[in-house]
């Protein structure tokens, strides 16, 4: 297999099958990217075509292993913030990526006057993505939006036949026999006139549209290919001259060309490893590795897919090793047979999440991964940027106003840097102007109990008011509730800073061991219960080691100082 998108696993990309469950777990994971409100179980089912009983499944198994999670008051699936803050420490690097193809398709399209964009199939196989694409100048021009391209189907673009020519007969099969939907007059709708223009694109390596993706503008494309000649996805230009001839647009496939092989150096796993080293020097952070069952998985039909667990497990060995890793080493990390661990790692490649390294044959994260994330990475490109989107993750996941809170230059009140509101009628909005002692609030209690005892007696020393009558106010009594603190990892307040609100908070440790600042999770009062506690911790400790890696403690004083 040439593409490494569907359910085999030939040629190129290695020899042995893959996993079909997990194939469409992944592929069900895949449709959850970046959107924020999820799909239901039915929405789900009828995009893979896929039995609701055999989603469902699938689902359960995402859940359970802590990637997925369901909405409690809307029953949808969404990715869980554990899953996205875990990735947020990769997201310069993949940006400095990103960015640097983004440029090389803009000198593409104003040299050309087209638009350029690069063109990856979408979870199912069946639509084009376009996560990347850059506009000509002028006013006349063909704009990608994505609601329309991801309704494009692949067979009716360019680069989407650029794509198709290359993937196996089973799989160019499956495609066709799932039905070649028209959206023009123009589009290709039958079986063997598909397959004599594929075989027509694979012989002449370009492919060209006159209005068959229903815009009317001609196109000319060429297969976009990984380091080991593995093809992707497609990278085409678009006109909005309409009296452009066939010989014009051919006349653009050597520029098209040179610009794709310059894309394929920049999706070398070499190539990502110095952005990771440049972008962000600390070691790379894991997905989170499998949670505990949760209760209403425990004892369910239908029963969860075990492979499931068992590649994202390895899939976080292999974001933990930079240089990555062999088939053995994975193996033997996660104490599975050769054979098993095999079908793990080729599905995972198979799917676009792990790459084979021709040169080594070591397994990593693939760049292409971070190529289909682009739109979501362009909202975080800065370390504010990457708060934000970290604690907006976290209050959505968890129905809760989320905060980064640091102390102040005096070490006496706690200031939140940022926070981010959850999607519910009633919640705590934190005032600008309002700025409690830490001894009052969970957060600035988190931050005194990993301070040196010096500076908390120096603390105590300027007196312990009450904002309530729930806050403490006894030296002994704080000196025991640190130590507590400092013994569990985390801190809990009721009605201590303002009646009515309650606080889970734990410390963000930096990569030089220092304890600058605090995140929180501030509920209502009412909403903090010990089954709320044991469900958010996991969810803050995320957030804070995320936090923790690409924030410095002299970006916690300066945030501190600007409120």
């Amino acid at each position: 297999m040439s593409s490494g998108d569907g359910n085999g696993d030939k040629g190129q990309r290695g020899r042995g099958a893959t996993l079909k469950a997990l194939t469409r777990a992944l592929r069900l994971l895949r449709s959850l990217e970046g959107v924020g409100e999820g799909k239901s179980l039915t929405e789900l089912s009828r995009e893979h075509g896929l039995h609701k009983t055999t989603a469902l499944r699938l689902l359960r198994s995402l859940v359970a292993a802590g990637v997925v999670e369901v909405d409690a008051n809307t029953g949808r699936y969404k990715e869980s913030a554990a899953f996205w803050t875990r990735v947020a420490p990769f997201l310069r690097p993949a940006m400095t990526l990103t960015s640097e193809i983004r440029a090389l398709l803009d000198r593409l399209a104003r040299s050309e006057g087209g638009t350029a964009l690069i063109v990856l199939p979408d979870a199912t196989r069946r639509n084009t993505a376009a996560p990347v694409y850059a506009l000509p100048p002028g006013p006349v021009r063909v704009d990608p939006f994505p609601s329309i391209v991801a309704v494009t189907p692949l067979h009716a673009t360019a680069g989407g036949k650029c794509y198709l020519a290359h993937l196996s007969k089973a799989e160019l099969a499956e495609y066709i026999d799932r039905g070649l939907r028209q959206v023009t007059k123009r589009t290709i709708s039958s079986g063997p006139a598909l397959r004599r223009e594929l075989a027509q694109v694979r012989c002449r390596g370009f492919a060209i549209n006159r209005g068959e993706a229903g815009s009317g503008s001609p196109a000319v494309g060429v297969p976009l290919r990984h380091e080991d000649e593995t093809v992707v996805g497609g990278l085409s230009l678009a006109f909005a001259d309409l009296g452009l001839e066939e010989a014009e647009l051919e006349g653009r496939v050597p520029l098209l060309r040179e610009a794709a092989d310059s894309i394929q150096e920049l999706l070398t796993y070499g190539s990502f490893r110095r952005y990771m080293r440049e972008a962000a020097p600390d070691a790379p952070v894991p997905p989170p590795e499998l949670s505990t069952t949760p209760p209403d998985l425990q004892g369910a039909s239908p029963s969860l897919v075990r492979s499931v667990g068992r590649a994202l497990r390895v899939m976080a060995v292999i974001w933990e090793a930079p240089e990555g890793m062999s088939l053995t080493e994975l193996a033997r990390h996660r104490g599975l047979q050769e054979a098993t661990a095999g079908r793990l790692v080729r599905t995972l490649v198979a799917e676009g999440v792990a790459r084979r390294e021709s040169s080594t044959g070591r397994y990593h994260v693939d760049p292409v991964f971070w190529l289909r994330l682009s739109p979501i990475l362009e909202s975080v490109s800065s370390l504010e940027s990457t708060v934000e989107f970290v604690l907006e993750r976290l209050a959505t996941h968890a129905g809760a106003t989320a905060a980064l809170v640091c102390p102040d230059a005096g070490r006496y009140h706690a200031v939140v840097c940022s926070h981010a509101l959850p999607q519910r009628p009633a919640y705590f909005d934190p005032a600008r102007d309002r700025y409690p002692p830490l001894h009052s609030t969970a957060a600035g209690k988190c931050y005194l109990a990993f301070q040196s005892e010096a500076a908390v007696e120096e603390y105590i020393g300027h007196g312990l008011s009450a904002e309530t009558k729930h806050t403490i106010t006894s030296a002994a009594e704080l000196r025991r509730e640190l130590a507590a603190i400092r013994g569990q990892g985390y801190a809990v307040s009721r009605d201590e800073s303002i009646p009515g609100a309650g606080e889970l908070a734990v410390p963000v440790t930096t990569s030089r061991g220092e304890v600058s600042a605090t995140v929180a999770l501030v509920p209502l009062s009412a909403d903090l219960t010990d089954s709320s506690v044991s469900r958010w911790l996991p969810l803050l400790r995320v957030a804070a080691e995320t936090l923790g890696r690409v924030l410095t403690a002299e970006w916690f004083r300066r945030a501190a100082r600007e409120r």
